[in-house]
């Protein structure tokens, strides 16, 4: 489980000896509700599928991530991920550029900005990441060697900066994210939404549909229905409790949310999970 904090940026520790990368190999299971909940980090991230296949959705575009490509995330993105297949593995990069000259970042990599990019994964690049997963010590210089592959082949990719219009709406859209992590549980409105980010309950909508597909109020419900299931994976609490807890009212219609989503009621969900 990843460590997000207020703002929906999440925490991460260095692993490789060194340097300023974290690498993470993740499992998912669909089956489980297993799911990356949106949130972003001030460091770039590579991610390679070595089994099974990954739905993400990084600010307003959806794309499915397979065995055959890389996906590259710049720095401070907001995107979350759920699986496709039952059973997924996956192999993550997280990094700062730190360990590039300031120089080379402003000439070759601050000169391409962009919110997503897909490069076919090469032979070579296959191999290298397959014997990761199968390597407990890893040497941080075959690291350090794929990292600076696929910066180049940034680099000489084509794409357009954002605009600073959509700069602006990330930013309110952050604001409002905060304001509902810090507040789920109590009852809420799309105008308690738009009155955090000090823009009308349309301009609000629209943010929410777009960066996550759902209304502000569907995002509401997923988030405190993300915040049950970790709350019945943690702690012994009574189903009740734990509705209360997230911000459901009525006991009966958490079941049924729970339930649509997670494909067990809590209680089945608790047991499964905790014996």
């Amino acid at each position: 489980m990843i460590n997000i904090g207020a703002d929906q940026q999440e925490s991460i520790q260095y692993s490789i000896e060194h340097l300023p990368v974290a690498l993470h190999f993740q499992r998912f299971e669909k089956t489980r509700g297993d799911e990356l909940p949106l949130h972003w980090h001030p460091e770039w991230q590579v991610t390679w599928i070595s089994d099974g296949e990954l739905c993400f959705l990084i600010n307003e575009e959806e794309l499915i991530l397979d065995t055959n490509h890389l996906l590259i995330l710049p720095a401070k993105v907001f995107h979350q991920a759920k699986p496709i297949t039952n059973r997924v593995r996956a192999i993550c990069f997280n990094f700062l550029l730190d360990f590039l000259t300031e120089e080379i970042v402003s000439a070759y990599l601050l000169s391409v900005e962009f919110a997503s990019l897909t490069l076919k994964v090469s032979e070579e690049q296959r191999h290298l990441l397959q014997q990761f997963q199968r390597t407990e010590t890893i040497n941080p210089l075959f690291v350090l060697s794929f990292i600076t592959q696929v910066l180049g082949r940034v680099s000489v990719s084509d794409q357009q900066s954002p605009s600073h219009r959509e700069d602006q709406d990330l930013s309110l859209f952050s604001e409002m994210l905060q304001f509902l992590q810090a507040n789920y549980a109590h009852t809420m409105t799309v105008a308690d939404l738009a009155a955090s980010g000090h823009i009308s309950k349309s301009k609000c909508t629209t943010l929410f549909k777009r960066y996550t597909t759902l209304s502000p109020i569907a995002y509401l419900n997923e988030y405190r229905l993300q915040e049950a299931r970790r709350m019945l994976q943690e702690r012994n609490l009574s189903i009740t409790e734990v509705s209360h807890r997230v911000g459901f009212n009525q006991l009966s219609y958490f079941v049924s949310c729970f339930k649509r989503k997670y494909e067990k009621t809590p209680l089945q969900y608790q047991k499964s999970y905790l014996h």
